[in-house]
Order: C-alpha cells, then sequence, then structure tokens
C-alpha cells in the first residue's frame, strides 16, 4: 500500500498537482528511466578453443584431462555431473539410436565432505553423444579398465574437482603458464600457451558454449532444453516433445563442429606466448 500511494503522489508531482511526495524514497526519481547494471559477460568458447584448452590438458595430465574439457563441452554436463559418470552408465555401441551417455548423479562438496548425490533440479537425463565422443570415451576407459568412474584422480582413484584443481590445472589450461628450470631440486617443467580470446573461462562456461551451439545451428527449442536439464513452461512445455529425430541431428551437427575444429588455421593466431621463467631471470 505504501508503495503504491508512493507512485500516485509522485505521479502528482510530475503532473505539478503537488510540489512534493510526503513518501520519497531514493529511487522514486528515477521510475521509468531505472537500468539495471549489466551483468557480467561470460565467456563462450568455440570449437576450436575448447580442442586447443583440451590439448594443454593433455600435456598438463594426460588423455583423462584431455577427455574432460571435451566431454563437457559437447554434452553441456556441468562440472559435477561429468566427475560423477559412472562406466554403466554409457552405451558406446550405437545400435540406430544413437550412442549414449546417462547423466543421473552429480559429485559436490557437502559439508566439507565429498559427496555423490542425484542430478541437480532432479535433471538426471540421457544424451545421444557424438560418434568421435563414444570413441574418445571408450579409450579413457581402457587405460584404467577396474575404474568403477569413466573420469577418474591421476591415480586412478575418485576424481576431486577442488580450488586445487581450478589453480594448478584449469587456469593452466586457459591462461598458460610459465617453464620452470630445475630449483631447489624441483623437476623442470614445461611452459603451456594460452589460449586466446577465452580468458576468465571457467568450466561452466563450456555447458554454456555448448547451449550456444545449439542454438546456432538452430535445433528445436524442446530438444536443446532437455539436453541442458531444463523444462520448459507453459502450453509450450505440454505440447512439445523430443523426437529421436531431432537427438540424432544434434549428434550429428556435434561431430560436424568437432571434425571443424580439427582442420588447421594458418590465417590467424591462437595461442599467446608463454610466460617467461621467472625462476631463471631471478637464479
Amino acid at each position: 500500500m505504501v508503495s503504491t500511494f508512493r507512485t500516485l503522489m509522485a505521479d502528482a508531482v510530475t503532473s505539478k498537482l503537488r510540489g512534493d511526495n510526503p513518501v520519497a524514497s531514493r529511487t522514486s526519481g528515477r521510475r521509468g528511466r531505472y537500468k539495471p547494471k549489466p551483468k557480467g559477460t561470460r565467456v563462450i568458447a568455440t570449437p576450436r578453443q575448447v580442442l586447443l584448452i583440451a590439448r594443454n590438458g593433455l600435456a598438463l595430465h594426460g588423455l583423462n584431462e584431455y577427455a574432460l574439457v571435451i566431454a563437457t563441452a559437447y554434452t553441456g554436463l556441468r562440472i559435477g555431473e561429468v566427475a560423477a559418470i559412472h562406466r554403466d552408465q554409457l552405451e558406446l555401441d550405437d545400435t540406430g539410436s544413437g550412442a549414449r551417455l546417462h547423466a543421473l548423479h552429480q559429485s559436490q562438496y557437502v559439508d566439507g565432505k565429498f559427496t555423490e548425490m542425484d542430478a541437480k533440479y532432479d535433471s538426471g537425463r540421457g544424451l545421444v553423444i557424438p560418434p568421435f565422443l563414444a570413441e574418445l570415451l571408450r579409450e579413457v576407459m581402457e587405460q584404467r579398465p577396474d575404474s568403477e568412474w569413466v573420469f577418474t584422480a591421476p591415480k586412478g582413484g575418485r576424481l576431486l574437482r577442488g580450488g586445487d584443481w581450478y589453480t594448478d590445472t584449469w587456469h593452466v589450461m586457459v591462461r598458460g603458464r610459465a617453464p620452470r628450470g630445475v630449483v631447489r631440486g624441483a623437476k623442470a617443467r614445461p611452459g603451456i600457451r594460452p589460449v586466446l580470446g577465452v580468458d576468465g573461462l571457467l568450466p561452466h562456461g563450456l555447458r554454456h558454449s555448448h547451449k550456444v551451439w545449439l542454438d546456432e545451428d538452430g535445433h528445436p527449442k524442446v530438444a536443446t532444453e532437455e539436453r541442458m536439464g531444463h523444462a520448459l513452461q507453459g502450453v509450450e512445455g505440454v505440447y512439445s516433445h523430443t523426437t529421436l529425430a531431432m537427438e540424432l541431428k544434434i549428434a550429428e551437427t556435434l561431430q560436424e563442429r568437432w571434425e571443424q575444429s580439427l582442420k588447421p588455421v594458418i590465417d590467424r593466431r591462437e595461442f599467446g606466448p608463454v610466460p617467461p621463467d621467472i625462476s631463471q631471470a631471478s637464479s
């Protein structure tokens, strides 16, 4: 009631029926002209940039890290959902309805303990995946045939994605890392070149990138939202349905994007310079 009365009085002042607003507030003078502050622009990666980040992961920690980046970008799963994929949730042999990945859980910290729980917002779902990704996941599992999970820690245990991983691995894959010579007995390490155009990209940005790719390829909204684990609201949510043909088309366009990303690029820079070896300079 007070808010409505304040609005009426503000209009009366504007119409010169009153000289002041008895319930004026700090924001009353900007009504109708207020523009919310723009939110930070989320960094979106192209398939080529995703490939370059993944190749940095390959140089850092091998095939597991490489495949983790690729799988996240080409499924649109949350990083916690990717970390919680079990071997028995994959159907990699295409019997006519496409290879499949069933995302049923997510891994996250609860009260300081790493826990596996149901997917966020009850969004457990089965996703069709392109042929190249099915073969890549098969190769990853062959490396550790005794593991319960698809993606593992470097020594084969459960994959944990905490602050150390962001600092020591993810940011290095995106921003690069200076080489280091032998210092105080520590082993030398090679430099990692930063990927241009994606500074500030976070793992969740790969999920956003996936949605942008689907939109650019013109897939039906019901199929893209279902793939992202979202529910359509209103009449469209009641009467729109995803068909097998829609899913197979998504897998087809993702395969095309992958194959395009593999082509050499010769007309632009893709990597920034490797940061200088500070340890050598100081010595």
